[in-house]
């Protein structure tokens, strides 16, 4: 029997109500995807958390059984999401999987970090199968559900929710979430036990960069390279 899936692309007021050219194109391919049936509905709600709990609900009224959220800013090249869950299921069970890329990159000198949404386990405790390994947090710019999150591991919601230190007059992100409304999802799975998958393929992320700066750090990358010949 076919899957029932529901895409849901993030796209409201504060992320500029907008879909980039390239997923919209996922959807299209998505929506004609012959393995499962799909549904597409575009959530522009806000603040982020409360459209991710909207997400979350459409979805457990509509009776599906796997929900896919996308961020209005992500591309997809050399696999997309309906790929993520179909490989997903040919393995162990996956009730939780996202994918990373990078949020922000950051040079010291010759060397350029890269925060690519995620945060992993220590060695010991990663399991991986095929292209999915465990993961301790990651982001949901791609992030799919199975239905047993709503109906067995948590059911009841909130299930993304923006967490700040109350003791703050800021009103600063909690330590103990150490991230947003994503990481707070991760935090309730662990708690109960249950597993946050990761497929290694990075997908695209959309920003608007100063591309002087990019290509001044793109050209010293390459003067070091030079220098250790």
């Amino acid at each position: 029997m076919k899957p029932r899936v529901l895409i849901t692309p993030l796209s409201g007021k504060e992320r500029t109500a907008w879909l980039n050219p390239s997923l919209a194109r996922t959807l299209l391919k998505a929506s004609h995807d012959s393995r499962a049936f799909v549904a597409v509905e575009i959530v522009e709600h806000a603040p982020v958390d409360f459209a991710r709990n909207v997400c979350v609900d459409i979805a457990r009224r509509g009776g599906y059984d796997y929900l896919i959220q996308l961020d209005n800013d992500q591309t997809f090249a050399d696999i997309g999401p309906m790929d993520v869950l179909f490989e997903a299921l040919q393995g162990e069970r996956k009730d939780v999987i996202g994918m990373p890329y990078v949020q922000s990159l950051q040079q010291n000198g010759n060397c350029v970090r890269f925060n690519l949404g995620y945060e992993p386990l220590p060695v010991e405790r990663q399991q991986t199968d095929g292209n999915f390994i465990t993961v301790d947090r990651v982001a949901t710019g791609c992030m799919i559900l199975s239905r047993r999150v709503w109906t067995e591991i948590l059911p009841k919601g909130p299930w993304f929710k923006w967490m700040t230190d109350t003791t703050n007059e800021l009103l600063a992100p909690d330590p103990a979430i150490k991230g947003g409304e994503d990481y707070y999802l991760c935090h309730l799975l662990a708690e109960r036990g249950a597993k946050v998958w990761m497929h290694r393929t990075p997908i695209g992320h959309l920003k608007a960069a100063d591309i002087t700066a990019l290509a001044s750090m793109a050209q010293g990358l390459s003067q070091a390279k030079a220098e250790t010949k």
